[in-house]
């Protein structure tokens, strides 16, 4: 019986992981460098200075519907998630989640001076968070992942 022990720092984010045992040979893959979409949420709440819960709600303030739209569009961007998905993490419908990319895009062709500089601010966190996730996949994957065999 093969047996796979897996330590994870506690500072560590959510990481999938390919775990594929073939003979002895044990091999491992993981998409560490992928952004999950609380983690981009929690980033633009914080620099929005918005909750979770605010922005997730049918709040109609500037400062919230700005940080909900920087939100889907940094999801859009940062993720493989559809439209649908999107909506979902959001409390919204895609319909919704298109309209907002429409109206982001249109700023960001018009150079919006607000958005581009709060889209650039997460943007470039959300290269930090990405280069952050890669180390701490990359250190689960050379130092956290062991192999025991028991007979």
């Amino acid at each position: 019986m093969k047996q796979i022990i897996i330590n994870i720092p506690e500072e560590t984010q959510m990481i999938n992981l390919n775990i594929l045992i073939t003979g002895d040979q044990v091999d491992v893959k993981h998409d560490g460098d992928q952004l999950q979409p609380d983690q981009i949420i929690n980033e633009v709440c914080r620099y929005m200075q918005v909750t979770p819960e605010k922005l997730k709600s049918k709040l109609r303030h500037n400062r919230i519907t700005r940080a909900r739209k920087l939100a889907m569009y940094s999801l859009r961007m940062n993720t493989r998630l559809s439209f649908t998905e999107i909506g979902n993490n959001m409390n919204r419908n895609h319909s919704t989640v298109i309209t907002a990319l429409r109206q982001t895009n249109n700023w960001i062709e018009t150079h919006y001076q607000p958005f581009e500089r709060e889209f650039r601010h997460i943007q470039r966190r959300m290269e930090d968070l990405k280069i952050q996730n890669q180390k701490n996949a990359d250190l689960l994957v050379t130092t956290g992942v062991t192999e025991e065999t028991q007979r």
